[in-house]
């Protein structure tokens, strides 16, 4: 297991960069004994680790000290049971543990922190598959959402954000509310 700490600036070393011995706030990850576990190969997990340091090397950005508290534990390759290797697969598992800036007014896990939780995450097993650029500074982006059912302890929505330039769907996903309280949220 692997824990990631990125507090380090934009001047130390690059994370992917070969050093002879690991500065303070550095990963560690460039070293084979604290690799994540799993079957992809270390160039695979280099460039996960890589990513995600790039991605939450600064507390100021949104998250971001939730994001560098996030550890990879795991990260699995595999290729279609037909054996082609086109349709490759990843798997990616991290660990975090809840603290004060991730819970809501009822102690609880915040929607916004799940959520946060749930595109990095899902965004990791791309990484290792794929180099393609999303949406990029500049960009203007058209987010279109809609509900789905309300009903009963839940409620859904869809949500897809476009880049409006482009006309290219960036990301879409559902979102499940469920009440805690036991009310019906088509009562609230």
């Amino acid at each position: 297991m692997s824990n990631l700490n990125v507090n380090w600036s934009p001047a130390d070393a690059s994370p992917a960069a070969p050093q002879a011995s690991q500065q303070e706030g550095d990963l560690g990850y460039r070293y084979a004994d604290d690799m994540p576990e799993g079957s992809a190969s270390d160039a695979e997990k280099q460039v996960l680790i890589t990513a995600l340091v790039n991605w939450m090397r600064k507390a100021s950005w949104f998250a971001g000290t939730i994001g560098q508290r996030l550890r990879v534990v795991r990260v699995d390759t595999s290729c279609s049971p037909d054996g082609n290797q086109k349709k490759k697969t990843a798997e990616v598992e991290c660990e975090v543990a809840v603290e004060e800036d991730m819970i809501n007014a009822f102690g609880t896990l915040h929607g916004g922190c799940s959520g946060f939780l749930i595109d990095v995450c899902t965004t990791l097993p791309l990484i290792v598959l794929s180099d393609e650029k999303w949406a990029v500074a500049g960009s203007t982006l058209q987010i279109k959402s809609s509900s789905v059912a309300v009903g009963g302890r839940s409620a859904t929505a869809r949500c897809e954000i476009w880049d409006k330039k482009r006309q290219a769907l960036i990301a879409s996903g559902t979102n499940i509310k469920m009440s805690h309280t036991g009310l019906a949220l088509n009562k609230l």
